[in-house]
């Protein structure tokens, strides 16, 4: 029985442990991360709105050479999903893509 009580607090201290040493995203990444969120989202609620890839793609070329190659890929992304019916799922479907695009830069800028 003590055995295992010392198994179990030695694999909470670890866990415990990993936890508190993971990198809190800073400030800077969490504002960079909610702008492509952002843009994202803004993205998605045009596809939900039917505006064709083409006139989007145009849209989205417009800015700044990085942007504009990420805007594609969010964009295309984007279009990959079904323009829904209701506003209920239109809605849905913005907010959901918003949030897979800002955790995947909190992700991915967090390593």
């Amino acid at each position: 029985m003590r055995i295992l009580m010392a198994g179990m607090t030695l694999a909470v201290l670890t866990l415990s442990t990993n936890v508190a040493l993971a990198a809190k995203p800073s400030d800077e990444t969490l504002s960079y991360c909610k702008t492509l969120s952002d843009m994202a989202g803004s993205i998605m609620k045009s596809r939900q709105d039917e505006m064709p890839m083409a006139e989007m793609m145009k849209v989205i070329s417009g800015g700044e050479p990085d942007l504009a190659a990420l805007g594609a890929v969010i964009t295309k992304d984007a279009y990959s999903t079904s323009a829904f019916r209701t506003e209920e799922d239109r809605k849905r479907a913005v907010s959901e893509f918003k949030e897979k695009w800002f955790s995947l830069c909190v992700k991915t800028r967090n390593k």
